[in-house]
């Protein structure tokens, strides 16, 4: 109970201030009202919300100072289709990944912006499967805080972080300039596993290129 104590919580007394969100938290300790119960993991998760760790309820959300929030959607994924066809074009090839996978949303008052969805492959090393963000919103930024949240989300039990990308004149710059650094290649990827050409930027993709970097 202590995550959804902690949004209502907050809800009621954001506008009295960090202290006394706090001192609230801590004076209802141990009492039940209505069916909220504050427990000491209520006020644990409020002072680390407030005080700018950033989670509410471990880990899978994040509000950031700009207004934009990241958070993990663990139900429904296929409602952001949209988004998600915008990175891979094959349903079929989505499907591999889409339920073994995490999906973390970027959103503001406004709606959701951009998606990702992330693997645990082999030990250490965490995957980006699949990115994107709403043509209208693109170039401002809002897919390199997806790689940055993704990169502080999983660095303390990944090492590396990865991801498989076509030959693109869009992609590959912009995980370069991520820190990215190519490793390898697998040749007729695009040509042998989707049921039709993947053009991007003008280009048909045929190989897939994978870029990492530790974290």
């Amino acid at each position: 109970m202590g995550a959804a104590a902690s949004a209502q919580i907050l809800d009621w007394l954001i506008g009295y201030g960090v202290k006394k969100v706090i001192a609230a938290c801590a004076q209802f300790r141990g009492i039940c009202f209505g069916q909220i119960l504050f427990t000491a993991d209520t006020l644990a998760d409020v002072e680390d919300l407030m005080k700018g760790g950033g989670r509410l309820g471990g880990k899978g959300n994040r509000d950031m100072s700009d207004g934009i929030r990241i958070r993990e959607v663990k139900k429904k994924k296929r409602q952001y289709w949209d988004l998600l066809f915008l990175a891979d074009e094959q349903e079929s090839m989505i499907e591999k990944y889409l339920d073994r996978g995490r999906m973390f949303v970027l959103e503001d008052e406004s709606g959701v912006k951009g998606e990702c969805v992330v693997t645990k492959e082999e030990d250490g090393v965490a995957e980006i499967k699949n990115i994107a963000v709403k043509p209208q919103c693109q170039r401002q930024g809002y897919a390199r805080k997806l790689v940055e949240y993704i990169e502080q989300e999983y660095g303390k039990e990944c090492e590396i972080l990865r991801v498989g990308t076509g030959d693109s004149p869009l992609t590959i710059p912009f995980y370069k300039r991520c820190g990215f650094s190519e490793t390898y290649r697998v040749k007729n990827f695009f040509t042998d596993h989707y049921d039709h050409p993947i053009f991007e930027a003008g280009v048909q993709l045929v190989d897939m290129v994978y870029l990492s970097k530790e974290i």
